[in-house]
């Protein structure tokens, strides 16, 4: 079930007691459901503490505790955490699965530091949509979709629709591709012959 962290599983230290294990760390959090005895300590979601880790872990060594899906933690592992995270769930199914709880708390760590997913994604210049939307209004009204003597009736609908979108050069120039052939197709369109257009 690793994929290819495998040399994670591998290598990861075995202690013999939890006391151990977190003897060399500076902050240790730990996993709770929400239940009576913990409610006089904050809790944390996981978004919350994923902030909490990344200020400390620039400095300090940072330990997340997870308990057994049966028995969770017990209040004496709980008083050794400085701070409590628990992930809401419905009442009637407050405990979750350990390898979706680890997963949870492990992405919402990972996505506060603002991954972008898009790194190369570089979007049109103001110039280069202008350029699309006159060319598609004198194409639009060309084969008569838009009126010669009001265009900007519908235009402005579509300027706004395709402005909402986060158009990409390339984009820009599939777009006004396939404008420029409507413009052809009105021109020379014409002089095919009709079976030549005919779809098979």
């Amino acid at each position: 079930m690793a994929g290819k962290a495998v040399d994670l599983v591998t290598g990861a230290t075995i202690f013999d007691s939890l006391e151990e294990a977190l003897a060399d760390e500076n902050v240790v959090i730990g996993t709770s459901s929400i239940r009576e005895r913990v409610t006089r300590q904050r809790l944390y979601s996981p978004r919350e503490i994923a902030r909490l880790v990344h200020e400390y872990a620039c400095s300090q060594r940072v330990a997340i505790v997870f308990g057994s899906e049966k028995r969770g933690l017990s209040d004496e592992h709980l008083a050794r955490c400085q701070y409590l995270v628990t992930i809401p769930a419905h009442p009637a199914y407050p405990v979750l699965n350990l390898a979706q709880a680890v997963m949870i708390i492990a992405y919402e760590i990972y996505n506060y530091s603002g991954q972008d997913l898009n790194p190369h994604m570089v979007l049109a210049t103001h110039r280069e949509r202008e350029e699309m939307f006159r060319h598609m209004e004198r194409t639009l009204v060309r084969i008569g979709f838009l009126s010669s003597s009001n265009p900007g009736h519908i235009m402005d609908s579509v300027r706004r629709f395709l402005g909402r979108a986060d158009l990409t050069p390339r984009d820009i120039r599939i777009l006004r591709g396939i404008l420029s052939q409507m413009e052809w197709f009105a021109e020379e369109g014409h002089k095919l012959d009709p079976e030549s257009v005919r779809k098979p």
